[in-house]
């Protein structure tokens, strides 16, 4: 199933909630539900093929008992085609669709270390002064970075790592001509 099928069906929840003015309504519904995933035994009841349909169809409605219809009726349609695995991706993909109908953007720092509010705000200024825009940025420690960060926004990467600076140098002094 994967990322395309959430996204499938999180465009089109978020055309109907969209066409209810109902999509901040959805999207925090959404994040209480995504939440629940946390829980080891609610993930294993909802998504383990071995749970009797019946069950996790009780557990669902259940999590979405008190949530709007639109919700409701794509859990039920998620039950029906056993889509379950869908569900705990379904709050990024609809998330992605509020963040562009807003003209917002999302983004990945990847840093060696963490990163202080200080440290974070200023990358946030430059990402955002580049792109004129909002930009949602969530941060990524990666200690094979070394030193420095990785920004990702969208499909473009903006490298300053040291990681990326040593391969750099690798290659210069490799294809160097001697004498």
């Amino acid at each position: 199933m994967g990322s395309a099928t959430a996204r499938r069906y999180a465009r089109a929840l978020f055309a109907a909630a969209s066409g209810q003015d109902a999509v901040d309504a959805i999207a925090e519904e959404l994040a209480g539900l995504h939440a629940s995933f946390d829980d080891e035994a609610t993930r294993a009841i909802v998504l383990s093929p071995e749970v009797p349909a019946g069950v996790r169809r009780r557990a669902l409605e259940k999590l979405t008992g008190h949530s709007h219809l639109l919700l409701r009726n794509l859990v039920q349609v998620l039950l029906e085609r056993r889509r379950e695995a869908v569900l705990p991706e379904l709050k990024p993909a609809f998330q992605e669709l509020v963040r562009a109908a807003r003209g917002e953007l999302s983004g990945v720092i990847e840093t060696a270390k963490p990163l202080g509010e200080a440290e974070l705000a200023q990358i946030r200024r430059v990402v955002e002064g580049i792109y004129r825009k909002p930009i949602e940025l969530s941060v990524l420690v990666n200690p094979d970075l070394i030193g420095g960060v990785q920004v990702r926004v969208g499909n473009t990467l903006f490298d300053g790592s040291l990681r990326s600076a040593l391969v750099e140098l690798n290659e210069r002094l490799l294809g160097a001509q001697i004498g």
